[in-house]
């Protein structure tokens, strides 16, 4: 599988995720800081089954940027994640993404 394509990055910040999301929505993200040459350093990759914003606000602090990609269902979301994780392999979230509450669903890179 290959690596979805990411949107990003953005500062991460309230106004610019304010600006990016204007509504609820679902998706796959990456967060980190962003060298003096713009290469985003990347050591946490999340998932937001229908709240992007909110999820992104609380890493706000911690790091400077974002990049993401949108999902039209909690299983869109979770499957984006793990293709994600395992081709990032996160030093902050180094477990499998764990699946979404209700959703039958199995990772697209090892099955689980």
């Amino acid at each position: 599988m290959a690596m979805p394509t990411l949107i990003g990055p953005k500062e991460l910040t309230r106004a610019a995720i304010n600006a990016e999301f204007p509504r609820k929505v679902g998706g796959a993200y990456v967060i980190g800081t962003r060298t003096p040459e713009q290469v985003m350093l990347v050591p946490y990759a999340g998932r937001a089954d229908d709240d992007m914003a909110g999820r992104l606000r609380t890493h706000i602090g911690n790091y400077d940027a974002f990049s993401y990609v949108l999902a039209d269902s909690p299983k869109q979301a979770y499957e984006l994640h793990c293709e994600i994780y395992h081709e990032l392999k996160p030093s902050k979230n180094p477990q499998h993404p764990h699946k979404p509450s209700g959703v039958e669903c199995v990772c697209p890179v090892c099955g689980r």
